[in-house]
């Protein structure tokens, strides 16, 4: 107990005891504080390879959530695209059943057309005129003199 301890005389130490003694834990001191200090300095080496580490690892995390943003804009433009790219395949779907019914109907009107060059071709040689042009609102012709009736003989023999 305490007082048992406060009570009893020290032990007495033999002639330069004492010195012995506190040089001794003076030396274990010394060197109980030299391998703290190197705890210490590995501990605070270790502290800095986990803040760097830290740093790094929140570095990356932030690079993967800026591409993460960038791979969903892609997705969201990529979508975009393939939208735009079946309208237009639908546009050119409805584009081609146009143009195959206008050939179709060019193909109809072809011999009619024919038909009708044939008879002006006839026209303007019996009428003697040429025509320049032709459109919805407007008929340009030539007229040609007639022949001769001479000439038209010398035609006729050549």
């Amino acid at each position: 107990s305490v007082q048992h301890l406060m009570t009893q005389p020290c032990p007495s130490l033999p002639e330069g005891g004492g010195r012995n003694r506190w040089k001794a834990l003076k030396v274990e001191n010394r060197s109980k504080l030299e391998e703290t200090e190197t705890l210490l300095r590995c501990l605070q080496d270790r502290v800095h390879q986990i803040h760097d580490r830290k740093h790094r690892l929140t570095h990356l995390v932030q690079q993967l959530h800026s591409r993460k943003q960038q791979h969903e804009q892609h997705e969201m433009l990529l979508l975009k695209a393939q939208n735009a790219l079946l309208s237009c395949d639908q546009q050119l779907k409805q584009l081609n059943k146009e143009v195959e019914a206008l050939i179709s109907q060019l193909i109809t009107w072809q011999p009619l057309r024919d038909e009708l060059q044939g008879h002006v071709a006839a026209m303007q040689d019996f009428l003697q005129i040429h025509l320049l042009t032709l459109n919805q609102s407007e008929l340009c012709v030539e007229c040609r003199p007639p022949l001769s009736s001479s000439l038209s003989s010398n035609k006729l023999k050549a």
